[in-house]
């Protein structure tokens, strides 16, 4: 975290900024559009760090590693007592650099690695095993008439794929999901001493079956994340922690990332009948569809980069150690750069300029299979269960937290 100094401007913006609750944690965007016209980048005493919402801003940040690094991007928002930092140990939840959190030249031997790790030619060999468990859930929930979509749909798909992806078996994926979910928690929400060091316990697991795993995976590799990482890091091997720490962070993004959309994805969908109707109706929509749901509410919501030097943005000056908070959920509803862009629109043309898997060099690495995962859902859910509709009534609400957007519940029904 990094303290204003005097300079540092204040409005009426900034003091009311809080995604974590209320109006702007459940519809952020009417504020950003505020933000956007009246103070598009300020300083949040809150949060302690700048905010940037316009998407020409937030594409100059994330487009310029040298100027803004990534070292502190997964760092937790809220400082850990010590009571949690004790359960941790010293290292805290990421004791060494990972692909999110390098920047070059280190960063480089870490996106080659990943790059062959999910590179589209071996994400598409995959895409008849993803469409097929994707089929197999919905299979499997069909005769019920009604679901809650992200504990029957939207968790299960990713995991499963991620699990595979990993050589993880199924019955480790219920402990893996909760302690990946104690991890974003514990970085990415103001909890209280007592909920950070439950948090602290679970990602100490998580840490600890990685590690199982990893060594397992030296001494007999196979076709699976890990071994692919053990196997080859550019100019230096990547060490065991190295690749530990690397394995939480996939578990994580490969699954939570990709739950999120899809849970958002549905949502937009069937908000509106007319659109599942559209969808049901041309499945060829069924890209589109996820694409618009990246830009509209993408689940990565915001990043954070740390200033490596005095600079300007957008007329702010801004210090170097100063973190700056990029908010791609805002940029991604710029009217400067998207026509009526609160509107869902399946036949959107320019929508490859959204920045729902980032910009840059940290552009997200999964995105072909988070493309996958997404589109395999919607058309085994188009295909089976036509009729999917939300059930009438129900109170939605998001779960608080600054690195993922996503509802915490979604009840459907059909039949």
């Amino acid at each position: 975290m990094t303290t204003t100094s005097p300079s540092c401007p204040f409005s009426s913006v900034a003091e009311r900024f809080n995604p974590l609750a209320g109006e702007q944690l459940e519809d952020p965007y009417p504020f950003y559009a505020e933000a956007r016209r009246e103070e598009p980048v300020f300083f949040s005493p809150a949060f302690h760090m700048w905010v940037v919402t316009r998407y020409q801003d937030v594409r100059a940040v994330v487009g310029n590693p040298g100027l803004f690094s990534s070292r502190k991007t997964i760092d937790p928002i809220a400082p850990i007592c010590p009571e949690a930092r004790a359960v941790l140990g010293p290292g805290g939840p990421f004791p060494v650099p990972s692909l999110v959190s390098s920047d070059p030249p280190g960063h480089g031997r870490w996106r080659k690695a990943m790059n062959q790790v999910f590179s589209p030619s071996r994400m598409r060999r995959l895409e008849p095993q993803i469409r097929e468990i994707a089929r197999a859930r919905v299979d499997a929930i069909a005769p019920r008439g009604h679901a809650e979509v992200m504990d029957d749909i939207a968790f299960p798909v990713p995991l499963q794929v991620i699990a595979r992806l990993c050589d993880i078996d199924d019955a480790d994926v219920e402990d893996l999901k909760r302690w990946g979910q104690s991890l974003v928690l514990l970085i990415s929400s103001g909890l209280d001493p007592d909920g950070q060091v439950e948090m602290a316990r679970d990602v100490v697991e998580y840490q600890r079956f990685m590690a199982a795993l990893v060594a397992r995976k030296r001494a007999h590799p196979g076709d699976d994340i890990a071994s692919l990482l053990l196997a080859g890091g550019g100019d230096a091997p990547f060490s065991d922690e190295e690749v530990v720490h690397q394995m939480v962070g996939n578990f994580v993004a490969g699954h939570e990332t990709t739950t999120h959309m899809i849970g958002n994805a549905l949502h937009l969908l069937l908000s509106e009948p007319a659109r599942w109707e559209a969808l049901v109706a041309d499945p060829s929509l069924t890209p589109a569809a996820i694409e618009e749901t990246l830009r509209l509410d993408t689940s990565v919501p915001t990043f954070i980069r740390t200033a490596t030097a005095d600079t300007v943005l957008a007329g702010r000056k801004i210090a170097k150690g100063d973190n700056v908070l990029v908010v791609f959920a805002s940029a991604n509803h710029d009217d400067q750069e998207f026509a009526d862009p609160a509107a869902f629109d399946l036949h959107r043309k320019g929508k490859g300029k959204h920045m729902g898997f980032g910009h840059g060099i940290h552009s997200c690495v999964g995105a072909p299979l988070a493309r996958i995962e997404g589109q395999a859902v919607l058309e085994a859910l188009a295909t089976k269960l036509p009729d999917l509709r939300l059930v009438p009534g129900q109170q939605l609400s998001h779960i608080p937290q600054l690195i993922f957007r996503g509802y915490e519940k979604i009840e459907v029904t059909w039949g």
